[in-house]
């Protein structure tokens, strides 16, 4: 070695390369004492603790060449092939071991070189014989946003209002709106979808607020809410009484009470003029073209066909 790299101390101040007994190419760090290139045997301790990277023929294949950072140099575990070749010809970045003509692995993970196929990320496969590349990139080029939080793939996010505590700008219809952008009045009761509400006299009792339903209340699309009078205007499933009452066979009703009619279902006398099944007597009888008149003022029972007329008089014997 010239002394010219080294200080006065006997120390390296340059990397130095070198060339263990194996044919490994080394390149040690600044800093090794002179002394550790007197004999082999100090040599190869100071390639163990100073050596930056190492390219070599494969200790486990003699016929691939790989370019290796050793673990006390990477700060890992295990050491880390950064590049390698293989006797075949494939290509491998971070693995020892190429899967295909270019095999490109998550350089940082820390694992077993030899182990790199199984368990470290794929990031690029190529192959000549293949007709599609397969690729995994680590992060976006440009930063988009979710739900208003930026996302580049390089972690996971989290969306308030989805799968944490928060809020979300929810304008529009959506399905998880809880509440209406703008309160709504239902039967006069106001309404914006945060709770149940109740509507005095229909399902709940009522004392002086009462509905107005403007036309059929089963169908109604508006409606009002007063404080003054009971008005079901219109028809309504639930009316107990008529606004107005009616006669029936020339009883009253009104839908509050049953009612009876005389001649009907009790004793009395219902006015039956012209034809009917019950009738008990008569002033005219038709049977086809033959009608019987009887004059009850005269006594005098007429009888025609359409043609000829016969007259009979009663007289008192």
């Amino acid at each position: 070695m010239s002394t010219f790299q080294f200080d006065s101390n006997g120390l390296s101040k340059i990397p130095i390369s070198i060339t263990d007994s194996s044919g490994s190419f080394h390149m040690l760090k600044p800093g090794i004492p002179s002394s550790s290139f007197d004999n082999q045997a100090s040599m190869s301790l100071a390639i163990l603790a100073s050596s930056s990277f190492a390219i070599e023929a494969d200790p486990d294949d003699n016929s691939s060449v790989q370019f290796r950072v050793p673990a006390k140099s990477a700060g890992t575990t295990h050491d880390r092939v950064a590049f390698y070749i293989s006797g075949s010809g494939e290509i491998g970045v971070g693995t020892k071991d190429p899967e295909s003509s270019f095999d490109i692995r998550d350089t940082k993970q820390d694992v077993d070189p030899k182990l790199a196929k199984a368990n470290k990320e794929k990031l690029l496969l190529l192959d000549r014989t293949a007709e599609k590349a397969e690729i995994k990139a680590q992060t976006l080029k440009t930063a988009r946003t979710i739900g208003g939080v930026s996302f580049d793939g390089s972690s996971n996010i989290n969306l308030p209002g989805v799968n944490t505590k928060g809020t979300q700008d929810t304008s529009g219809k959506a399905g998880s709106a809880v509440i209406l952008a703008n309160a709504r009045t239902i039967g006069g009761v106001s309404f914006n979808g945060s709770a149940n509400i109740d509507l005095p006299g229909v399902n709940v009792n009522q004392t002086n607020n009462k509905l107005t339903w403007a036309g059929n209340a089963a169908t109604a699309t508006t409606s009002s809410f007063a404080t003054t009078s009971s008005m079901t205007t219109g028809n309504a499933s639930t009316a107990t009484t008529l606004k107005t009452a009616r006669t029936i066979g020339g009883v009253s009703f009104n839908g509050s009470a049953n009612i009876n009619l005389p001649g009907v279902n009790t004793a009395g006398n219902q006015n039956t003029s012209g034809n009917a099944t019950t009738a008990t007597t008569a002033t005219q009888l038709r049977a086809g073209k033959t009608t019987l008149t009887f004059s009850t003022n005269k006594n005098i029972l007429s009888i025609t066909d359409g043609t000829f007329t016969w007259s009979i008089t009663a007289q008192e014997g």
